[in-house]
């Protein structure tokens, strides 16, 4: 039986290998353009790249649903999130000014944060983490005068993030297995991508801070999301494999 699983486990990874080379090209694809190309063409390439993660992410899901734990499957549905939440704050704002794009972009990331809390688990060490970074950011917001529907939403996102994060770390340090090293740095480069977006807002005065911040932000976002669909397989097939 073993050897049976090895033959199709052998075939999956070449779909998986398909996957990570597709993305790699789009990563360095669109670091490059980005300094050359305008914000409406870029911002249509970079939904793409969502659009090919989507994709490959309902591959997997139809391969692994039937044995899939259903903890497994809210992470994936976290990541499927990032359709919505970026025809919001990347492929609508690249052809229309439409006025709330922000603001849902927001919201769906926010949904995202939340199951991805529910993914990891919900706890009281949970909540302090949240309650630190929201107070923190908080203040931040206020002392920049930027506080707005938009923003108040995006600062919880961002609170839930950084505690997704700082509790995906712990969940590692206490089983240390691949698909918890994948989450743990897939969020951290989540945190990067949007703290990124943090700075931008918060320095937008400064020219050269917001133009760094600015390429940092899909620098930190690409590889974040094939790092957790590569942790979505894994907690997936968790229940066959031990890592």
């Amino acid at each position: 039986m073993y050897s049976i699983y090895r033959e199709g486990a052998v075939l999956e990874s070449k779909k998986q290998v398909i996957y990570l080379c597709i993305q790699s090209v789009f990563f360095i694809f669109i670091k490059i353009i980005e300094l050359f190309l305008s914000d409406r063409t870029v911002g249509l390439i970079k939904y793409a790249f969502i659009l090919v993660n989507l994709i490959f992410l309902l591959m997997f899901y139809l391969q692994t649903r039937k044995n899939a734990e259903q903890k497994a499957n809210i992470l994936a549905l976290a990541i499927g999130m990032t359709f919505f939440g970026d025809l919001f704050l990347v492929l609508i704002p690249s052809v229309s000014n439409w006025p709330y794009s922000f603001l849902c972009g927001y919201i769906a990331f926010t949904i995202l944060e939340l199951l991805i809390a529910v993914y990891i688990g919900l706890s009281k060490k949970y909540a302090l983490i949240f309650s630190a970074f929201f107070i923190v950011i908080n203040a931040v917001v206020w002392r920049f005068k930027l506080i707005t529907t938009a923003n108040e939403i995006a600062i919880i996102n961002l609170s839930l993030l950084a505690a997704n994060m700082v509790t995906g770390w712990i969940v590692y340090n206490k089983n240390k297995i691949l698909k918890n090293f994948l989450f743990a740095l897939g969020m951290t480069c989540f945190f990067c991508c949007d703290y990124s977006i943090a700075v931008q807002l918060v320095f937008k005065e400064f020219k050269t801070v917001h133009d760094i911040a600015d390429y940092l932000v899909w620098l930190f976002y690409m590889p974040a999301l094939v790092l957790l669909v590569f942790s979505y397989i894994k907690s997936a097939k968790s229940d066959k494999i031990k890592e």
